[in-house]
C-alpha cells in the first residue's frame, strides 16, 4: 500500500480553498475611522482518537502483506464541520473503510476503500487514497488521502456538499495494534517520523485562523515527529519539529510552531496507548498569521503498532483559548523505532 512524502491532503486542500473563499463574512459597519473586523468562530475537535485491529494473517501489514480485499477497517480520529465563518467539533470519532485493493498513482500504490460515515448518512464507493474526488449521487464530493507505514495508516478525508454549505474534514489513524503481551515492561524507546520520506510517517494536519475579513483562512501542516516512550515509568513525551504551513490554494510554505507533547503510556488488554497534552512556545519568525501563540494548548492520543511495538501512530489538536477569532489545528502523526 503506497506512501507519500506527507499525509496527502490534495483533495482536502481543494475543498479548503472553496471553504476559505466562501461567502458569509458578516456586514458589520462602523465609522470610517474605526473599522470593525467581523468575528468568526473557530474550535478544535474535542477528542483525539485512534483505531487499531489485528491482522487476519500472521505478518499482515500495509507494505508487504496487504489485508485481504473486503477487510473492514475502522478509521478513528477527529472530524470538524466547516463553513466560511465557523469551525466546530463534528462529533464523528470513527468512519468505516472497506478495503477494495490498490491503484497506482505517480508511481506509488494507494488503497481503494468504500467509506461509510453513519453520522452523516454518507456512503462512498471506490474512494482512492491518492485524493481523487468521488462525486456522489447528491452532487457532493468525498475524497481521502492516505500515508502508510508498515503497520500504521494515517489518512485525511473530506466531504463537500453540492452548492456549498457545511462541509466536513477528518484526520484518522489506524493500524495493526501491538498485542498486550508484546508491550515492553521496562526500558525506553524513541520513535521518529519524517514527512519528507516516503513511508517515514511524520506529522500532517490542518489549521484554521481568522482571515481578518470575516472568513476563515485554512491550510495544511506537515513536519517531523519524535516520540519517547518510557515503559518503566509509563510516560510518553515528544516533539513536532520542522513544521511548515501552506495556505490553501498556495504552493508557498512558511515556518510553523514547534509542538511539545507530554503525557502517559497506558497498558490495557488491547496493547498500549499514549496520550496527554500538547503545548507550544509560540510562533517562529516569519510564521505570519498562521502561527499560534504560546497560550495555545491541546491534546494527543495514540497507540503502539506492530507485532513488537515497532511503530506509534496518533492524532493531535492545538487551539488558542479564544472562543471567537481564535485559532485551531488538528492532525495525525506516525513514527517508527
Amino acid at each position: 500500500m503506497g506512501t507519500s512524502k506527507a499525509i496527502r491532503l490534495g483533495s482536502s486542500i481543494c475543498f479548503l480553498a472553496w471553504a476559505a473563499c466562501g461567502g458569509g463574512g458578516g456586514n458589520n459597519t462602523a465609522p470610517p475611522t474605526t473599522p470593525v473586523i467581523p468575528t468568526v468562530s473557530i474550535a478544535a475537535p474535542a477528542t483525539t482518537n485512534v483505531g487499531g485491529f489485528s491482522g487476519a494473517n500472521v505478518g499482515t501489514n500495509f507494505t508487504t502483506n496487504l489485508p485481504p480485499v473486503g477487510t473492514i477497517i475502522g478509521l478513528a480520529g477527529a472530524t470538524v464541520s466547516v463553513t466560511s465563518t465557523s469551525v466546530a467539533d463534528a462529533n464523528i470519532p470513527r468512519i468505516t473503510a472497506t478495503y477494495r485493493g490498490t491503484v497506482t498513482s505517480g508511481g506509488l500504490a494507494y488503497p481503494i476503500f468504500d467509506l461509510s460515515v453513519p453520522e452523516l448518512s454518507l456512503t462512498a464507493s471506490n474512494v482512492r487514497g491518492d485524493s481523487t474526488p468521488v462525486t456522489l449521487a447528491n452532487g457532493g464530493q468525498v475524497s481521502a488521502g492516505t500515508a502508510a507505514m508498515t503497520y500504521t495508516l494515517m489518512s485525511a478525508w473530506s466531504y463537500a456538499p453540492a452548492g456549498g454549505g457545511t462541509a466536513y474534514l477528518g484526520q484518522m489513524v489506524t493500524g495493526y495494534s501491538t498485542p498486550s503481551a508484546a508491550v515492553p515492561a521496562s526500558g525506553t524507546a524513541v520513535y521518529s517520523g519524517n514527512s519528507g520520506t516516503p513511508g517515514g510517517g511524520g506529522v500532517g494536519g490542518i489549521y484554521f485562523v481568522p482571515s481578518g475579513t470575516g472568513t476563515i483562512q485554512i491550510g495544511a501542516l506537515t513536519g517531523n515527529v519524535s516520540i519517547n516512550a518510557d515503559f518503566a515509568t509509563n510516560k510518553s513525551s515528544g516533539t513536532f519539529s520542522n513544521m511548515t504551513a501552506t495556505v490553501a490554494g498556495s504552493t508557498t510554505s512558511t515556518p510553523w510552531n514547534t509542538i511539545i507533547l507530554s503525557g502517559s503510556l497506558d497498558r490495557n488488554s488491547g496493547g498500549a496507548s499514549i496520550g496527554g497534552r500538547t503545548t507550544t512556545t509560540g510562533a517562529p519568525a516569519n510564521a505570519g498569521t498562521a502561527g499560534f501563540s504560546s497560550a495555545a494548548t491541546g491534546s494527543y492520543g495514540g497507540l503502539l503498532y506492530g507485532p513488537a511495538a515497532q511503530e506509534v501512530g496518533g492524532s493531535w489538536t492545538l487551539s488558542e483559548p479564544n472562543s471567537t477569532n481564535g485559532k485551531a489545528a488538528f492532525g495525525t502523526f506516525g513514527a517508527a523505532k
